[in-house]
């Protein structure tokens, strides 16, 4: 079977799963063990807190900012055609509608993969550049409740992300953290701890009351 192979595979392999994606693609996941001990954790070094959002994919409180790629609006378009050329065939037995349905899967998958790329690529860039890593401990399940945001938040991939920090660090021999949800971090400057009044979402700076310095709404969330 001709396969695309991604990266060497080192180690012992342990085991193999294939799985049949909707698009009609074949994906092997191979177990390996590497007889690598993982490295014990240390905190010795740089730290950074990482506020996630939908305007700003991820801001990081020493200033960095990345955008929200907003891979499903790029390919809303497309996806609106593919579902109706799919609704128009009634006959569900008929090759037609087989070809329109994988169609759609395709579309779905591509935008599934390059999610995924993008996550990766992020995350890696942080773990590399950082030893502690502080991330709010988000409720994805709560928040998509919210109609308005629910398909914003499913595209970002917050959760995926979180993962991703989380498996690379312990790899690494480095901290993840995440602080309580409640933690009142969007209501403290991050210069003085001292409370800020209550702001609008569509306020994206403020001057703090108690330092009297601009501030962008973003890093002052980030959460270390």
């Amino acid at each position: 079977m001709r396969a695309k192979i991604h990266r060497d595979c080192v180690g012992k392999l342990k085991t193999v799963t294939v799985s049949r994606m909707p698009d009609g693609r074949y994906y092997a996941s191979l177990l390996m063990d590497d007889g690598i001990e993982k490295p014990e954790s240390s905190s010795e070094g740089k730290a950074v807190g990482v506020d996630l959002g939908l305007i700003d994919f991820a801001v990081t409180s020493d200033g960095s900012k990345f955008n929200n790629p907003k891979h499903l609006k790029k390919h809303e378009r497309n996806l609106k055609r593919k579902q109706r050329k799919l609704s128009r065939k009634k006959d569900k037995t008929t090759n037609k509608r087989r070809r329109a349905k994988v169609a759609l899967a395709k579309v779905h998958s591509k935008i599934s993969r390059v999610r995924e790329d993008f996550l990766h690529k992020l995350s890696r860039k942080i773990v590399n550049e950082n030893q502690v890593i502080v991330l709010e401990d988000i409720a994805v399940k709560n928040m998509v409740k919210n109609h308005c945001l629910a398909k914003s938040i499913s595209d970002a991939g917050w959760g995926m992300f979180q993962t991703m920090l989380k498996y690379k660090t312990e790899q690494d021999g480095k901290i993840y953290l995440e602080i309580g949800r409640f933690f009142p971090s969007s209501h403290l400057c991050n210069t003085t701890l001292l409370p800020i009044p209550k702001m609008d979402l569509s306020v994206r700076s403020f001057l703090c009351p108690h330092c009297h310095k601009h501030h962008d709404r973003d890093l002052t969330y980030s959460p270390a």
